[in-house]
């Protein structure tokens, strides 16, 4: 963890908090130094994978996906920064909640569809298998 700091530090971001973990990395909110901005940052080991994820961030500007900002990689790690989305994963909201209403359930299908839409028609071959309730973020400002 010290070394990750140093790291993180180094590029001019101070770690804040887990954000979540996944099979391959975790994420943290991280604060830029200078203007104290915060960030996304996914760290792993696994940094090939990592580099393609950067590379495809890089490529596909979209509004409901999160804006590329910077990738590195050290000798231990990857390091993907990205916009942070304020919000609460799906999974989060179905936990605490026992319904949501009919206009609720259209615009969250509606804007699922419209995502993997761009996906397909982005790049030939490009499969996205991790949808699921706790990587959709719902936006506070929703």
């Amino acid at each position: 963890m010290k070394y990750m700091e140093h790291v993180l530090t180094g590029h001019g971001f101070r770690r804040r908090q887990l954000l979540g973990r996944g099979g391959f990395s975790q994420v943290y909110c991280v604060e830029e130094a200078e203007t104290g901005r915060c960030f996304a940052c996914k760290v792993s080991e696994n940094i090939g994978l990592l580099e393609r994820e950067a590379v495809f961030l890089r490529e596909s500007v979209h509004p409901l996906f999160p804006g590329f900002w910077d990738f590195w990689e050290d000798d231990n790690a990857g390091y993907l920064v990205t916009d942070f989305v304020p919000g609460c994963s799906l999974e989060g909201l179905i936990g605490r909640r026992k319904r949501f209403s009919e206009t609720q359930i259209v615009r969250i299908g509606m804007e699922l569809a419209e995502g993997l839409l761009f996906l397909h028609e982005r790049r030939e071959g490009l499969i996205f298998r991790d949808v699921k309730p706790s990587n959709i973020v719902i936006r506070q400002d929703s």
